[in-house]
């Protein structure tokens, strides 16, 4: 008998823990948001206003990571979701619907991540951005970077993202036939395998942007009491109207609630 799970068993494991996951990662999309939307816009400002390059400088990488891990947070949510459609319809269109949509979040999702041709590839987020970070971090993020670049690429080879099936399902062929075709031939088990394979990837790499925000922050943690003086100085300003100085004590609390670039980066969603 063979020790490989079934797709069954996979699927079971798969309704135990996905819901959990998709919970967390949408708790904190709207936590990050929050930081992008009021916290980032204002302390920039600020910064700009007292010429703190080096400050400037860590919010904008902050903000590219928390890009990243949103964008990667809005994948897995996506894919989870569709998985999860397929797995309570009733209907046989209905499951098909499900599971040609998965393929499409699975093809588009590894393009934005990584992308297929050399161009995209050069492009990518992750090859122009995260490795410059990285090597900007240690020698050790520099290792997990190259460790998920191995992981990302050898996915990318399996021939799991059916780029053809893809266009058929986005777009209306008017060659019915094909449509057709593609939606009998379609394998939900083998589909949705392979969606929970890209899904693992896709946590792994959201998992990686936060770690490097942990590290990060520790570094801006090492510079003595740099935040609050920072601070301190910016509110000292008579440039500085009093509703900003008000609106400064709200964040702060906000801060204190979800904290950034201040040396305490956590992550209370677990």
């Amino acid at each position: 008998m063979s020790d490989q799970p079934t797709p069954s068993d996979v699927m079971k494991d798969f309704d135990a823990t996905t819901e959990q996951m998709i919970v967390r990662m949408s708790k904190q999309i709207d936590r990050w948001m929050q930081y992008k939307n009021k916290v980032f816009p204002v302390l920039r400002d600020w910064e700009k206003d007292t010429d703190k390059e080096k400050s400037i400088d860590d919010i904008t990488f902050a903000n590219d990571i928390l890009s990243f891990a949103i964008h990667l947070s809005f994948i897995y949510c996506d894919l989870a979701t569709a998985v999860r459609h397929y797995r309570t319809a009733k209907l046989n269109y209905e499951k098909r619907y499900a599971v040609k949509h998965i393929n499409v979040i699975m093809v588009e999702g590894y393009r934005s991540i990584y992308g297929y041709s050399t161009d995209e590839k050069k492009k990518s987020f992750w090859n122009k951005s995260i490795k410059s970070i990285c090597e900007s971090i240690s020698s050790e993020c520099v290792e997990k970077y190259k460790n998920l670049t191995d992981k990302i690429i050898k996915i990318g080879e399996t021939g799991m993202f059916d780029r053809k099936r893809r266009n058929l399902s986005v777009h209306y062929d008017i060659d019915v036939e094909k449509t057709y075709s593609m939606l009998l031939t379609l394998d939900a088990d083998f589909e949705c395998l392979k969606a929970i394979e890209f899904m693992a990837l896709t946590q792994q790499l959201w998992q990686f942007s936060t770690e490097i925000l942990e590290l990060k922050d520790r570094e801006i943690a090492s510079r003595p009491n740099e935040f609050d003086a920072k601070m301190e100085e910016i509110m000292q300003s008579d440039k500085i109207p009093d509703v900003v100085k008000a609106e400064y004590k709200k964040m702060m609390n906000f801060l204190d609630e979800l904290p950034i670039l201040t040396g305490k980066i956590t992550n209370k969603t677990q």
